[in-house]
């Protein structure tokens, strides 16, 4: 690639064709490296960095990015009054720290005839966290289970 688009250590646009070795003897000149951050475009952008700075920061943005989980909760239809805060706590924890979360009631043997039971208590525990949380799949019967998916609520920046 003979041009590049060049962009100096102050991030201003130096030239749209600018020559490579040019760029690159100015980062030599000044300690740092010529970085290809656009390549897929023509000419491709270089940038004046320190890479080793640049792979550090290029890792932090993936593990912010993973960060945010798919944590799971199960329950089941007969679930007792206190188990269930139990779990209604644990979901309002994960929502609250950033994360998605599945909650899935599972029926065993003959529990699917009652499956207006399942999606009540899908729907309850809904309605308890709706201050908190945006329903991202709505229930959903798949097999022998209900799945829903419910996500953190964006609070206004």
């Amino acid at each position: 690639m003979p041009h590049v688009k060049f962009i100096d250590e102050n991030g201003t646009l130096i030239g749209e064709k600018y020559p490579t070795d040019k760029a690159l003897s100015h980062c030599k000149a000044i300690g740092l490296d010529l970085v290809e951050v656009v390549p897929n475009t023509s000419p491709p952008v270089c940038k004046a960095l320190d890479f080793g700075k640049f792979r550090f920061q290029a890792a932090k943005k993936k593990q912010v990015v993973k960060k945010q989980q798919l944590k799971e909760i199960k329950l089941r239809p007969g679930i007792g009054d206190e188990d269930y805060r139990v779990k209604l706590k644990r979901t309002k924890q994960f929502l609250e720290g950033n994360n998605k979360v599945k909650v899935s009631l599972r029926f065993r043997g003959r529990e699917i005839m009652h499956s207006g039971i399942g999606f009540a208590l899908v729907n309850r525990m809904v309605q308890d966290l709706e201050e908190i949380c945006v329903v991202e799949k709505p229930a959903s019967s798949e097999g022998r289970q209900i799945i829903i998916i419910l996500g953190p609520k964006k609070t206004p920046s």
